[in-house]
């Protein structure tokens, strides 16, 4: 059994290509530190790491000292969703309940393209009276997630658990927005935009994940060195596409007795004005708002939600291990 110690905060850990973000949450949901720090190029590649001795020395030289450095902080660290496989397995109510996790997997299986042999492969049930259990299956490179935990895995951080981004979204809007919280049969939309990479997923109330998709973020069409192409703003082929799925599941769930009631824009990308004015008028009549704008987190600006949203999620999860105990997990 993993033992995690009892501290009155946790760590949030996210890791992409160009950044590392951490966040230390108490377990009163206040934020008691944030920080950005920038990776040496070729640390991380394609969301994952290339060079986990290398990162790891250089995160213990820039934490040495501050708020991230103290004793042994229970951490969540988060999974590149890009390097995340999910599938949604709906059991039938006579399914034994020793049995369902082992028909959950044989069944994902068949879904999701990845060998479960080498994979880290977890699972979150969420009942249905219609139906019988809901399980959602996760599973992610065993490769992907040794070289992250390789990497982050420092004296000051005890890792209580290793997530998908959006799950930590999910959580953060839970707490500190509970006004978008779908009601039963609504499901909330989370769309987390990244420099390279962006997921579209729609979680019910109890936090099920009913849906995910992820796929590549392209640069505007621009010659390479200007500051337009390193400037993050996702092209207009990414803003349609994210839209199109937008649109392709709201038009899914309906008849499946399903309303999609919000959809939360997060990420640093995700705030930009080219975003947000295209998400305006693709359904006037579905809310989509920046997280910024719908999630109040006090001594936070509205940009540093967006930039430290899932890390803040995470470290919610970090800091009350047990409320969040049936949440999945790669470790």
């Amino acid at each position: 059994m993993l033992h995690v110690p009892f501290h009155l905060s946790g760590v949030g850990i996210d890791v992409s290509d160009h950044h590392v973000r951490l966040a230390r949450v108490s377990r009163w949901g206040r934020v008691r530190a944030v920080r950005e720090l920038t990776l040496p190029e070729g640390c991380v590649e394609d969301e994952q790491v290339r060079d986990p001795k290398h990162l790891r020395t250089f995160l213990e030289s820039a934490l040495a000292r501050g708020p991230f450095s103290r004793r042994a902080f229970p951490a969540v660290l988060l999974v590149p969703e890009s390097r995340v496989f999910s599938s949604q397995v709906s059991l039938s109510a006579g399914v034994a309940r020793g049995a369902w996790q082992e028909e959950a997997r044989r069944r994902a299986q068949q879904d999701i393209p990845l060998s479960f042999t080498h994979a880290r492969v977890s699972f979150e049930s969420m009942a249905d009276k219609s139906v019988g259990p809901r399980v959602t299956a996760y599973a992610a490179e065993e490769a992907v997630v040794e070289g992250l935990l390789a990497a982050v895995g420092l004296p000051s951080f005890a890792m209580a658990a290793a997530e998908a981004n959006t799950k930590a979204v999910w959580r953060l809007c839970r707490r500190f927005a509970p006004h978008v919280r779908p009601a039963p049969r609504e499901l909330l939309g989370i769309v987390d935009v990244g420099h390279t990479w962006a997921t579209i997923a729609f979680y019910a109330d109890g936090g099920s994940c009913l849906f995910s998709r992820t796929f590549r973020v392209h640069p505007p069409s621009t010659k390479r060195g200007t500051d337009a192409l390193l400037s993050g703003i996702p092209s207009k082929r990414s803003v349609d596409m994210i839209l199109e799925t937008i649109q392709d599941s709201v038009v899914y769930f309906e008849p499946r007795g399903w309303r999609v009631s919000c959809v939360v824009l997060a990420g640093v990308e995700a705030a930009h004005k080219t975003v947000l004015e295209a998400c305006a008028k693709v359904r006037p009549e579905l809310p989509m708002f920046p997280i910024g704008k719908v999630v109040r987190v006090p001594g936070l600006s509205p940009r540093e939600v967006h930039a430290y949203g899932a890390a803040l999620g995470a470290a919610l999860r970090a800091a009350c291990p047990r409320r969040f105990s049936a949440d999945h997990t790669f470790i």
